[in-house]
């Protein structure tokens, strides 16, 4: 079982493509670490206010059973105010259930991380790991080699090999954030902004 694990690095803006490290975690990995990719800074009142009647809405909008309003709806709300664990919650929870599992991982994250030990909150974690449990039963060995063939490349010099073991990994599992996400960072060692940015 893989065992979450909070980022404790301050918040702050995010790094250079360069700067950021690679992606590690494996399935079956006893560690996942959700790290802050974003200030998440307070927002003025008027975003607030804004914020809180779009999350209103989004509620009335799932009484009457449109998920797909009301995961728009905390979209916005969470633009606004990306410092409310509440709307992060509530948002994470329509993409849990609407089946957007890499967007529900990043929501979950950010309620961990912006308050850990919240009353109401206390299944996010559970619900992370359940996430993460069903995305990895899904990548096949020969994305998992592709990926760790990868980080040796990377590690060793070899950027152009781990390029393409990145992508191999990617195209094997396609919903695996992490390969496309290293793939990035190695193609802006390399120089490649475009490139990179498409990916990251």
């Amino acid at each position: 079982m893989v065992v979450l694990a909070v980022a404790t690095a301050p918040k702050c803006a995010p790094l250079p493509a360069q700067e950021l490290g690679l992606k590690r975690a494996l399935p079956g990995d006893e560690t996942f670490t959700c790290s802050p990719t974003d200030a998440w800074s307070p927002p003025g009142p008027e975003e607030r206010t804004q914020a809180g009647r779009l999350g209103s809405n989004a509620d009335q909008a799932l009484i009457l059973g449109d998920r797909e309003r009301a995961r728009d709806l905390l979209a916005r709300a969470t633009e606004l105010d990306p410092s409310s664990a509440s709307l992060a919650y509530r948002y994470a929870r329509i993409l849990e259930d609407l089946g957007a599992r890499n967007a529900a991982v990043a929501e979950f994250c950010r309620v961990i991380l912006l308050e850990p030990e919240t009353s109401g909150f206390e299944d996010a974690a559970s619900r992370l790991q359940s996430l993460l449990d069903e995305e990895w039963a899904q990548i096949p060995d020969e994305a998992i080699q592709a990926f760790e063939t990868g980080l040796s490349g990377a590690d060793e010099g070899r950027l152009e090999a781990a390029v393409r073991s990145f992508g191999l990994a990617w195209q094997r599992a396609p919903e695996w954030a992490d390969a496309v996400f290293n793939r990035g960072i190695v193609e802006a060692r390399l120089g490649r902004v475009d490139e990179a940015v498409a990916d990251l």
